[in-house]
């Protein structure tokens, strides 16, 4: 591929980024495959399984459905120690992350990843994280930076953790990233011959002949942007001798390189001869039902472009790079744009004459502008020469003053009011995209093991089965509890008034909802309640809305607590109803006492939830004239006191 076209591809997610992803992931399988064959047992068999079911969310773009599965299966793949696998998803989600631009995200998880890998002795984990931030920088177009990981990564890389292909791809990235920033020749020898250095040390088989295509692919590469264009051929033949140079899509580029190389040397007829055989395989694979790439004809139009208007065939040149910008809008360097003004220069004669006559008549505004400004000038000193005419504008010019100032109090007015509106819409806003991405959420999960449990061919033990089948329920679960959620607020927000009390035994209120929550409690966690009401005794409150509370905060206990007991207790205080539920979870710190209420709020984002739970309960709380606090100075988990206004049932 010519330097014109990696110029473009660099700015751009899927193409050049992506590819040198693909790529290298392409080139691993062989190597994945033999350190795959080195584990043993139905454990490492259960969790290669689920693996392909990680890589088809991240090669679909279900990034949701991936960000939801990585958690549960890292932490399977630690319990059991299978750490290859353990960094290989960790590090699917962060490549993820940084396709979809989130780079702060994908940043965190490389940071994480070194971090974990130095922690525990695994250079596995360390050259993963490293190469992520290469490839965040990449995809930055900050090669700087990227070059300094790659070398990074190559000094802490150890064979007794990885494979060969991790460490062909290391060299490879490297060698892709000083071709893309234009690195001194020197500098890319020398990466080129460490590279073949490596290469030759190892037993040639499947996977060295993978890598030795790739190294001659990038050779032709860097010889074509050197204009070593005798060389570029030779490599060329070599990379053909490897069983690579088979596959369509390395085939079609290997004949573009060739045809690029022909160009520049005005070979004319073995250029466009490439260029036939090229737009002919594209062709043959479009009839047969076979899915193009739309790069392959990018690549074709822009050498074609070239070629037809070296050889002074300016009218059809002009037609291909119509047909190329049709495909490839953005245009990548100066050297481009300058063909293409020569192109104008023979098909835009006209336009650029009516230009030419829009600059004179804008001239000649200009000049009449001018005349103009210099009358009133003369009008004014007229004027102001004239004591009649002076006292009158004096007194205009009060008029206009007090009535400037009737306006300028007005705009301020109106100031306040837009930057009310603006803080207003912007706050709906905030709410609406965290609502469609909490929504979103549970959607693409339900969705993506939907799509999994229906595939074809994918032979699934009974027990995952059941597993995507909770998930599936989990979610649903959790969609309905948004919309509840998000009914509750809208009802909250817009009508302040409070409906009429009704009478209610406490006793039976505390009873239901913790025999309400008692199933979703783990194994080996105790539920009580504690009522010094009298159970006979009813009192006028609001119980509907006190169960929406207290329903909150025991889902909330039971989500956080592992071992120990829940316990929900009622007290009268005065007027007052204090409700206090008590957990010996994980509990929470004093200085996020008040964070925990606010909206999409979350201490832990692997915990499943929406972050709206603590904040509908406070604005319920508060809508009956009530209170709901965290209680800071317990120490044994986390205590909610919920304190309730109520009167006597007369």
């Amino acid at each position: 591929m010519n330097r014109l076209l990696k110029s473009i591809l660099s700015t751009a997610r899927i193409p050049l980024g992506m590819l040198l992803i693909i790529t290298s992931l392409a080139a691993c399988q062989v190597g994945y495959r033999q350190q795959a064959a080195k584990q043993e047992g139905p454990v490492y068999d259960k969790l290669r399984a689920r693996m392909k079911t990680l890589e088809y969310f991240y090669n679909n773009d279900q990034n949701d459905s991936l960000e939801a599965a990585v958690p549960e299966y890292m932490e399977n793949c630690k319990n059991h120690r299978q750490w290859r696998l353990y960094y290989l998803a960790w590090n699917l989600l962060g490549q993820s992350y940084a396709f979809a631009a989130e780079y702060d995200q994908a940043n965190h998880i490389a940071h994480a990843m070194q971090t974990d890998g130095q922690k525990r002795g695994n250079a596995l984990g360390q050259v993963k994280g490293l190469a992520l931030l290469a490839m965040i920088a990449s995809l930055q177009g900050n090669h700087e930076e990227a070059e300094r990981y790659w070398h990074e990564a190559i000094d802490t890389y150890d064979p007794e953790y990885g494979d060969r292909s991790t460490r062909m791809n290391l060299y490879y990235r490297l060698t892709e990233t000083l071709l893309l920033k234009e690195a001194p020749v020197e500098q890319v020898d020398s990466a080129l011959k460490q590279w073949k250095t490596v290469l030759d040390e190892e037993d040639p088989d499947k996977e060295i002949d993978i890598w030795q295509f790739n190294y001659y692919n990038t050779l032709v590469d860097y010889l074509i942007a050197n204009h070593q264009f005798d060389d570029a051929i030779a490599a060329i033949d070599s990379a053909e001798l490897y069983p690579a140079a088979n596959l369509p899509s390395n085939k079609m580029n290997l004949i573009i390189d060739r045809s690029t190389v022909h160009t520049h040397l005005h070979h004319y007829s073995e250029a466009m001869t490439c260029l036939d055989k090229h737009q002919h395989i594209i062709d043959s694979m479009k009839q047969a039902g076979k899915q193009v790439s739309n790069q392959h004809q990018i690549n074709h139009d822009g050498v074609l472009h070239a070629l037809l208007a070296q050889m002074g065939r300016y009218q059809e040149a002009y037609a291909i790079k119509l047909r190329y910008d049709s495909l490839e809008k953005v245009m990548a360097d100066i050297a481009t744009r300058q063909q293409q003004m020569e192109l104008n220069k023979h098909y835009d004669v006209d336009e650029m004459r009516r230009q030419n006559q829009q600059l004179q008549q804008r001239s000649r505004f200009t000049t009449g502008g001018v005349a103009m400004v210099l009358g009133i000038i003369a009008m004014l000193v007229f004027l102001t020469t004239s004591n009649r005419w002076r006292h009158t504008l004096e007194v205009k010019n009060r008029q206009l003053e007090r009535e400037r100032n009737v306006v300028v109090a007005q705009n301020r007015q109106l100031a306040v009011e837009r930057d009310r509106a603006e803080t207003a819409s912007r706050a709906k806003t905030a709410f609406l995209q965290s609502m469609t991405h909490e929504i979103r959420t549970p959607l693409n999960a339900i969705s993506g093991f939907t799509q999994v449990l229906a595939m074809t061919g994918l032979n699934l033990p009974e027990n995952e089965r059941q597993d995507f089948s909770n998930r599936i329920q989990d979610n649903t679960r959790l969609l309905t509890n948004i919309l509840d959620d998000m009914i509750l607020i809208s009802n909250m927000e817009g009508n302040n008034a409070l409906p009429q009390a009704e009478p209610c035994v406490p006793l039976m209120m505390i009873t239901g909802a913790t025999e309400a929550i008692a199933q979703q409690v783990a194994k080996g966690v105790t539920i009580d309640s504690q009522c010094n009401i009298p159970a006979e005794e009813t009192l006028m409150c609001h119980p509907r809305l006190i169960g929406i509370i207290i329903s909150k905060l025991l889902d909330n206990a039971a989500k956080f607590t592992k071992q120990g007991h829940i316990t929900l207790s009622l007290n009268r205080e005065a007027d007052k109803l204090h409700f206090a539920v008590t957990d010996t979870g994980c509990g929470i710190p004093a200085d996020k006492s008040e964070a925990i209420f606010e909206r999409f709020t979350k201490l832990d984002s692997f915990t499943q939830g929406t972050g709206l739970g603590l904040s509908v309960a406070r604005m319920v709380a508060e809508h009956m004239g009530g209170t709901l606090t965290l209680d800071t100075n317990y120490t044994g988990g986390a205590k909610f006191d919920l304190i309730i206004p109520y009167t006597a049932n007369a």
